[in-house]
């Protein structure tokens, strides 16, 4: 038994059709689930802040949108959500469609995806997931508060929320106005569990930015129009419940079978340069950073006239450590700036308008009480992030006798 975790940085195909998607440190075998991410952008500080996110099990796929156009007064902002997709644009102005890619086949080491029209070699980040004995799932719910069966107790699951009333498929063109996105990530490894998430709310057609940003622990998040609602998530014997107030929510869920450690983090940046551990108690494979200009956990970013979010991305594998961000701000009076920037640094941070890159680091080494990042720059304030790490494969039989499993059971687990 095994899993492996890897991730591959890549542009966009230009054309319509298939486009295959290599690792070129995987096992050798086929895998079972991916999880991607597109930026409106190939690499450089460019306008438009647009983030797809989407996920696929080979039968289901999933993907949600932000869009905020640049350079506009008042605000231009959208959301979208497809049940059929793994990726999608759209247009900054109009929120129509201008693509969208649909799973074909996992094959040795890769995943096809299809085009529906030809379009621009924007960056995507696809991390692939192995395993000989692990059941994943893909799918979405009501945030409002529900149940999902996967047949399986999730010990992992990452979410991306939306504002939209349902997932629709990608013959519907058009998309929801204000733009909102909420990306979460859950672990429970032997009843402890974990769950946390980053997320953003961009008003449309406001001639003063209004918009929320938020990084919180211990629950998944959805954005409204007139307050932050939460959804909090509690795994079951086979597959989880939902408590919550809104919105729906797109997801991975994953079971490992007790192969791998995992943890989930809060992580403030530090004011000083220099390297920062972060223990986790095991040697990491795959870490997940999501990042924020929020001061605070569980608290809406003090400044409701901008936000700034990433997501930096380690494997244990050729490709280098990564972030992606994105940024807007719009105060009156004055037109939007809506940006977006990929770099090799793991964690990058814009915090002031334009373009000043005032946070980031790269990943150093990982050992096996966690890892080590570099901050190559620092800003004078701290800002909040959260992260899941995924540690190499256990020796089979060392954890059943190390951390027995509790008895199965459908109880709610008491946190937060």
């Amino acid at each position: 038994m095994s899993v492996t975790i890897r991730h591959v940085r890549i542009a966009a195909g230009t054309g319509s059709g298939s486009q295959t998607i290599t690792s070129s440190d995987g096992p050798g075998t086929t895998p079972v689930a991916a999880l991607f991410y597109l930026t409106r952008g190939t690499g450089a500080t460019e306008v438009e802040l647009q983030l797809c996110m989407g996920a696929t099990d080979g039968s289901n796929s999933r993907c949600s949108l932000i869009s905020s156009e640049d350079n506009v007064e008042p605000s231009n902002t959208w959301s979208k959500a497809l049940n059929d997709s793994v990726l999608m644009t759209v247009d900054p102005n109009t929120g129509t469609m201008e693509r969208y890619a649909t799973f074909s086949s996992f094959g040795t080491d890769s995943v096809t995806i299809s085009w529906s029209a030809s379009g621009s070699a924007y960056l995507m980040t696809v991390i692939l997931f192995w395993g000989t004995d692990i059941n994943v799932a893909v799918g979405d719910f009501d945030g409002g508060g529900s149940s999902v069966s996967l047949g399986f107790r999730p010990e992992q699951i990452f979410t991306f929320g939306q504002i939209v009333t349902n997932f629709t498929s990608n013959s519907t063109t058009s998309s929801t106005a204000d733009g909102s996105i909420s990306i979460g990530i859950l672990t429970d490894q032997n009843g402890i569990l974990n769950q946390s998430c980053i997320g953003c709310y961009i008003y449309d057609n406001k001639s003063s930015g209004s918009n929320f940003s938020l990084s919180i622990i211990d629950k998944g998040a959805i954005f409204d129009d007139a307050a932050v609602a939460f959804s909090t998530l509690t795994p079951t014997s086979s597959g989880f419940n939902i408590s919550g107030t809104g919105g729906y929510i797109g997801y991975l869920a994953i079971s490992y079978n007790n192969q791998v450690s995992m943890s989930v983090n809060d992580d403030a940046t530090p004011t000083s340069t220099g390297d920062v551990s972060v223990t986790t108690g095991f040697k990491p494979q795959f870490v997940f950073e999501l990042q924020s200009n929020c001061t605070a956990y569980n608290t809406v970013s003090s400044s409701k006239n901008q936000f700034s979010f990433g997501i930096g991305v380690y494997t244990n594998s050729s490709s280098d450590d990564h972030c992606s961000f994105w940024r807007h701000f719009h105060e009156s009076p004055g037109a939007t700036i809506s940006k977006i920037r990929s770099t090799t640094n793991f964690i990058e941070a814009l915090r002031d308008p334009g373009v000043v890159y005032n946070i980031n680091a790269r990943f150093s080494t990982a050992d096996l009480t966690g890892y080590t990042k570099n901050y190559i720059a620092v800003d004078s304030t701290a800002r909040k992030n959260i992260l899941t790490c995924v540690g190499e494969t256990i020796p089979h039989g060392w954890m059943d006798e190390a951390r027995p499993l509790p008895a199965e059971s459908d109880e709610v687990v008491s946190y937060g």
